[in-house]
């Protein structure tokens, strides 16, 4: 039973990181200027979002905790709560006001700092968004809901982002996007898709009688 509602997070998880790791191999096929920035750009807003991801990976056990007693009123507030104090800890304040000064401090160069600086603005997109894919995700989890988050991060990043990513950031040369910010587009594109369908599944959720959601 463990196995079970294990594996597919185990799969998930492995995709979703897959994706980064292919999308920084497409990067490096355009140029190191994009590899430099991407750099940079993980290096500032991977450990501020990790912050918020911890948050959000707390709303498993406390919708657990709500589910199992009941609660399905508490349960219902403590999700959009979540994500807003999540939202709040400082994360997309720092990437959309302060992305040059930040980027300043890893690099001089006006070329590899410009576009630091466009990535961190689109990664404040990404995170608000990513943000309440995780939610919803860990609350399904938290329903023993595995298997469509599973599906949803395979669809998303699989046959969404990445083929967005590489027709923006290497065949659309003509474009503004060509390149890395094609690249991050891409997993933009993606995790949206992730959001709403999770979302979606979780609004289904709630919306079932509380004897329903007990008897799953």
């Amino acid at each position: 039973a463990l196995l079970k509602l294990a594996m597919p997070l185990l799969i998930a998880q492995l995709a979703q990181m897959g994706t980064g790791v292919v999308d920084t191999v497409m990067a490096g096929r355009y140029s190191s200027l994009d590899l430099a920035a991407i750099a940079i750009g993980y290096n500032i807003w991977l450990p501020i979002y990790l912050i918020s991801l911890g948050i959000m990976l707390a709303v498993t056990s406390v919708v657990a905790q709500h589910f199992g007693a009941g609660r399905i009123d508490e349960l219902r507030r403590c999700l959009p709560q979540a994500v807003w104090l999540a939202i709040c800890t400082l994360v997309t304040p720092i990437l959309i006001f302060f992305p040059d000064p930040v980027a300043r401090i890893y690099t001089e160069d006006p070329d590899i700092r410009a576009l630091s600086v466009t990535l961190l603005r689109l990664a404040s997109l990404f995170v608000f968004i990513d943000l309440l894919a995780v939610a919803s995700s860990a609350a399904l989890r938290a329903f023993k809901d595995t298997r469509f988050p599973f599906l949803v991060m395979g669809v998303a990043y699989w046959l969404v982002a990445l083929p967005v990513g590489y027709w923006l950031g290497l065949t659309d040369t003509g474009s503004t996007y060509y390149g890395t910010v094609g690249f991050w587009l891409g997993m933009i594109a993606g995790i949206a898709v992730a959001a709403f369908l999770a979302s979606w599944r979780l609004a289904n959720w709630l919306r079932r009688p509380l004897t329903q959601l007990l008897h799953e």
